[in-house]
C-alpha cells in the first residue's frame, strides 16, 4: 500500500513538473527569437506559438525564421498545426480576425455550447457533474463573450450545494433566467468580442458638463469635441 501510495504521489510531482519544464523552455525560445532574430510580437501558451507583423512588414520572415529557431534547437515542429499568413487564424480555440479587429468562437464551438445550454431549458434537474461541464463551456465562450460573465454566478452557487458528482441540483428560475441570456448572446453576438483599446481614459480626456433643465440637455464633450443628448 505504501509503495502504491508513493508512486502516485511520484507521478502527480511529474505531471505538474512537465507543464513548467515546456512553459520555461517556450520562454526561452520567445526570448531568442525576440532578441537574437528581433521577432518583435511572438506569444505562446505552453508549446503553442503565435506572432503577429504589420501588413506592411515581412510575415514571411517570422515564419522562416522561427523554422530556423526550431531546427537550431532539435525542437519538432506538428506541421499539421502550423498555419502560415494569414489575417483570420483559431488559436487556442479561439478565431483571431486582423481584418474585423475582432475576436470569436469557431461555429463548431457555438453551436456545440448552444446545444448544450437549450438541452437544460426544459430540465427541472441535472447532475452536477452536467452542470460543471456546463459551466466550463461558458468559462471558455467568455473569453470573448465577455456581457456573459455577469450570468453565471446561479449556476456556479448552485454546483455548490451537493458534493458528489452525480448527485442531483433542482434547476431553479434564476438559472434558467441566466441560460436564456447565454443563448442570447451566442445567438446575436455570434461570440464576437472586438479588440479593447488598452488606453485609460483619464478625467482630464473627458469632460462632462450637466445642468437642470426642463428638457434634461445632456451633454458629453471628449477633448473639445461632443455631442448633446436631449431628454424629457
Amino acid at each position: 500500500m505504501e509503495r502504491k501510495l508513493l508512486f502516485l504521489q511520484q507521478a502527480c510531482i511529474r505531471l505538474q513538473i512537465k507543464p513548467k519544464i515546456f512553459d520555461t523552455l517556450s520562454q526561452a525560445v520567445c526570448w531568442i527569437a525576440q532578441n537574437r532574430y528581433q521577432i518583435k510580437h511572438i506569444l505562446h501558451l505552453l508549446d503553442d506559438f503565435i506572432t503577429f507583423e504589420h501588413p506592411s512588414g515581412c510575415g514571411d520572415r517570422n515564419m522562416a525564421l522561427l523554422h530556423l529557431i526550431f531546427n537550431r534547437l532539435g525542437i519538432p515542429m506538428a506541421k499539421h498545426k502550423t498555419c502560415g499568413l494569414s489575417t483570420v487564424m483559431e488559436y487556442l480555440g479561439i478565431v483571431l480576425d486582423s481584418g474585423k479587429m475582432e475576436a470569436r468562437l469557431p461555429m463548431d464551438k457555438l453551436v456545440r455550447i448552444s446545444e448544450l445550454l437549450n438541452s437544460f431549458q426544459h430540465r427541472h434537474s441535472c447532475t452536477k457533474r452536467e452542470l460543471l461541464q456546463r459551466l466550463g463551456h461558458l468559462n471558455f465562450a467568455s473569453r470573448v463573450v465577455l456581457q456573459g460573465r455577469s450570468f453565471v454566478s446561479h449556476l456556479i452557487t448552485l454546483s455548490t450545494t451537493v458534493k458528489g458528482l452525480h448527485h442531483h441540483v433542482k434547476l431553479n428560475d434564476e438559472c434558467r433566467e441566466d441560460i436564456k441570456m447565454w443563448l442570447y448572446f451566442l445567438t446575436n453576438w455570434n461570440g464576437v468580442s472586438v479588440f479593447s483599446n488598452s488606453k485609460t481614459i483619464t478625467s482630464d480626456d473627458l469632460r462632462l458638463n450637466t445642468d437642470a433643465s426642463v428638457q434634461s440637455v445632456m451633454g458629453v464633450f471628449t477633448r473639445g469635441s461632443g455631442s448633446r443628448n436631449h431628454g424629457r
